[in-house]
């Protein structure tokens, strides 16, 4: 979202957890983050619903994007794959899964760009060590607490 929408000003962190055998651990979050441009984004993400896929959503005032897909990146690593074998070839959707554009002229499908975990990984370490063109957000969280949810059951 910081790519899209610029740098992050305050962020609002919600996050839930449950009991495991192996003890409690985080089951959800949900951020929402102020950007200095004036508009608000909002992330979010659960372990406890057993979907694999997720969903992108952007709208602006000249129309809308979303997409729904899996974690292309995840899945590979998940069966064995690493993206140092296969850096030209890493990262890439089915294009089945492009994503719908909608503007005031109509839709329109537009596939998915190459994922590079490998890539996001060393920039930000950059960023975090001051080098590069890019530096880190400037962010104050505003509120962090708990999901209003009872602790041990999902959101």
């Amino acid at each position: 979202m910081m790519w899209l929408l610029g740098p992050v000003s305050s962020v609002h962190a919600q996050w839930d957890e449950v009991e495991l055998p192996a003890g409690r651990t985080d089951a959800a979050f949900v951020l929402s983050l102020r950007h200095d441009s004036g508009v608000t984004s909002c992330v979010s993400s659960t372990k406890l619903t057993h979907l694999r896929e997720r969903t992108l959503r952007a709208y602006g005032s000249a129309g809308s994007y979303v997409v729904t897909s899996a974690d292309v990146q995840a899945e590979a690593v998940a069966a064995g794959r690493h993206p140092a074998e296969e850096r030209a070839g890493w990262g890439f959707d089915d294009p089945s899964r492009a994503g719908l554009l909608r503007t005031a002229a109509g839709e329109e499908r537009v596939p998915s760009v190459q994922g590079d975990y490998a890539a996001f990984y060393e920039q930000f370490a950059r960023a975090c060590a001051g080098e590069g063109p890019h530096r880190p957000p400037r962010t104050r969280v505003s509120r962090c607490s708990p999901c209003s949810t009872p602790r041990g059951r999902a959101p």
